[in-house]
């Protein structure tokens, strides 16, 4: 009764109003019709995002696969949709990007403070790569605290190797600024961007507007 793909009542209500209100679409198609309307209010572009969650644990009652197996899997499945979301985003549009998407090896692997592993790597590489010919920016979605040191060491290694053009950013981190360390932080990235040559790009989540500027402007990031 629950289950919306069982239930075409309760699919129809969900899609009509938690699903059209949080989700671009369903297909292309209708991601591409909700694309042009926001352009046509007045916006220059969009962030599309294939929003996946993945588990850290699995269910325990039927047969699994073997761990390197379904980290494979589940890394495959993340790029392909990475990729699917990034050609249906246009010059100037952003594709955001969840590690932990890639699943529960990949969050281990945050969680650790290691590098990601090589198949990871390459994934995240083709994402990012494709997304520059494009002319897209890929945004690197902030996650729980737990996770975010590291996901700040891959998003700079990332901006390192894609962020050459003074001024210009392909990769762009988050920055959650209602944190008390988030200054810090910035400023620290701030100068290892200068240090290693390469443009921040940088989203700043819930920024305080009204705060006085700095008598020192900071330095320019994109």
């Amino acid at each position: 009764m629950f289950n919306p793909d069982h239930n075409p009542i309760l699919r129809y209500a969900l899609n009509k109003s938690l699903y059209e209100q949080f989700c671009a679409g369903q297909d292309a198609d209708e991601v591409a019709e909700t694309v042009a309307r926001v352009k046509d209010i007045g916006f220059t572009g969009a962030i599309l995002g294939y929003a996946r969650e993945t588990p850290t644990e699995m269910p325990q009652n039927r047969i699994q696969p073997t761990p390197e197996d379904k980290a494979d899997k589940d890394i495959s499945d993340w790029l392909e949709n990475s990729l699917e979301t990034a050609r249906l985003a246009r010059a100037g549009d952003f594709v955001a990007l969840k590690f932990t998407g890639a699943g529960s090896l990949a969050h281990e692997q945050l969680r650790n403070g290691s590098l990601p592993g090589p198949y990871l790597t390459e994934s995240i590489n083709r994402i990012c790569q494709f997304a520059r010919d494009r002319g897209v920016r890929v945004l690197i979605d902030g996650e729980h605290d737990e996770l975010q040191t590291t996901i700040d060491k891959w998003t700079l290694d990332l901006a390192a190797r894609y962020n050459t053009i003074a001024g210009k950013a392909i990769v762009f981190g988050t920055y959650q600024s209602y944190k008390k360390t988030m200054p810090e932080v910035l400023v620290s990235h701030l100068e290892e961007a200068r240090s290693r040559g390469f443009t921040l790009g940088v989203k700043l989540v819930r920024a305080n507007l009204t705060q006085t500027p700095a008598t020192t402007p900071p330095p320019p990031v994109s």
